[in-house]
């Protein structure tokens, strides 16, 4: 029965990268096929097919659809490509180059008078100053996207919001970053969006100290949260409730959460998780006093 249940998982799992390899198989034939401006449109859904999984085909098909939009004289195409080749030299570390190409789709999208173009820009050139630790221009660019979404996209504006509050963190201004979530949750309806903010939020609550009010988020959190929803986010508020419980002596409350985080973790392989849980376990047989079990979770730890 376990290997019949193990075929059925894998003919399902089979039969979904199939039907994505003919998606995007299709779309290369109906581009192949294009001879006019939809193979620009055609070209871009191509490249967001491969923009999370291969930088380089993502990185070859935005070259194939800038060629189209220089051919067909399309701005609007030229400028997305431009600012798609600025995310890939980003993520790729190659900020001047980052920098380059999100130069080129400013120009573009200002001439097109277009702003979410702008906005998009403006908010990967605030990410880019982040990481270079230009702090002051990265919320000069952080503004300037703001000014161009916040009454077009809600979540957009959101998101703005949050990558401010990632800037006063790395600046340790944390007396900022709270107001900067509550606005953030205020503005989105996005379920996302919103639970990627209360994780944060509940993050940094528990940092600071603030336990009452981080089991307060993180509640919060959990209600909107299951395994079918985000199973990574979901295991890891289950695992900083049980530290949270070890903390207020409950501990067989911090075991019941454990022992679902630990199951969680070998099924999905979340490594960085399990060192955490490892951690964890480690610190709750401390305060109990099973120095054994303790000292057998520090051997997992070391091991992982």
């Amino acid at each position: 029965m376990k290997n019949f249940l193990a075929g059925i998982l894998f003919c399902v799992l089979a039969l979904n990268g199939f039907a994505q390899d003919e998606y995007v198989d299709s779309l290369k034939r109906e581009m192949s096929n294009a001879h006019d401006t939809s193979v620009m449109s055609i070209c871009w859904k191509i490249a967001d097919f491969y923009s999370s999984s291969d930088n380089e085909l993502f990185d070859n098909y935005m070259d194939t659809l800038l060629f189209y939009s220089k051919k067909y004289s399309s701005g609007y195409w030229e400028a997305k490509a431009y600012r798609s080749k600025g995310l890939i030299k980003y993520r790729l570390g190659d900020y001047s180059s980052a920098v380059n190409y999100y130069g080129k789709a400013e120009t573009l999208a200002k001439k097109l008078s277009n702003p979410e173009l702008l906005y998009k820009v403006y908010n990967d050139l605030g990410m880019v100053c982040c990481e270079l630790h230009d702090f002051k221009n990265s919320r000069k660019y952080y503004d300037m996207a703001i000014d161009n979404i916040k009454n077009i996209d809600d979540d957009a504006y959101a998101i703005t919001l949050v990558n401010i509050a990632n800037l006063y963190y790395d600046t340790e201004e944390y007396d900022k970053i709270f107001a900067l979530y509550d606005s953030a949750l205020n503005i989105t309806e996005d379920t996302n969006t919103r639970i990627a903010i209360l994780n944060n939020k509940a993050c940094l609550q528990y940092f600071n100290g603030d336990i009452e009010d981080a089991k307060t988020t993180y509640d919060k959190l959990l209600s909107m949260l299951d395994t079918k929803v985000d199973v990574y986010i979901y295991t890891s508020v289950l695992n900083s409730m049980s530290s949270i419980y070890i903390r207020e002596g409950e501990y067989d409350k911090a075991i019941e959460y454990l022992n679902e985080v630990d199951s969680i973790c070998h099924a999905n392989k979340f490594d960085d998780i399990l060192m955490k849980l490892y951690s964890t376990y480690h610190e709750l047989y401390i305060k109990i006093g099973d120095f054994e079990q303790a000292h057998d979770y520090m051997e997992c730890l070391s091991s992982t």
